[in-house]
């Protein structure tokens, strides 16, 4: 028997942090640093890395998602290091659709990809890069808009 309705990833409109929707039922989004996680990476969990795998285990281990990882690592790891194992393989030009199936599914799955991020209930905080505006506050208050006549009905005779 096949299983019909319920909750899965990617079915609806993706949770939006910044909708007054997800405000009224409490949906808060956790905030990943922009510049990434500053700790190390910890251990390979699988036998034998390749080299290039104990590139790219460290390289996750920078992003923004890998400061939530650090704080949920004992589940998150093995994903984390079969995300790498596969995305690795992938590297390689003669790889299966299979192969880049679990690499894309893994990637949501760890917050690697814009739907993944909403999924975890995540986001990259924002950096602003805009300098901030001094106020002159001796300056003359802005012109007053005077508002427009009021409209009014006419009979259109319908």
């Amino acid at each position: 028997m096949s299983s019909h309705g319920g909750h899965r990833n990617r079915s609806g409109p993706t949770k939006d942090p910044n909708s007054a929707k997800s405000e009224s039922q409490g949906i808060k989004f956790i905030n990943l640093p922009p510049a990434g996680h500053k700790g190390r990476a910890p251990k390979w969990p699988l036998d034998g890395p390749s080299e290039r795998e104990r590139v790219v285990w460290r390289e996750v281990w920078k992003t923004p998602q890998a400061e939530q990882w650090s704080k949920e690592k004992l589940w998150r790891l093995r994903p984390i290091a079969l995300f790498v194992r596969w995305s690795v393989r992938a590297e390689s030009g003669d790889c299966s659709a299979s192969i880049l199936t679990q690499v894309n599914r893994l990637a949501d799955q760890l917050g690697l990809t814009p739907a993944g991020l909403a999924f975890n209930g995540w986001k990259i905080a924002a950096v602003s890069s805009v300098p901030s505006v001094v106020v002159d506050e001796t300056a003359k208050e802005p012109a007053q808009v005077q508002p427009r006549r009021p409209l009014t009905m006419i009979d259109g005779g319908a």
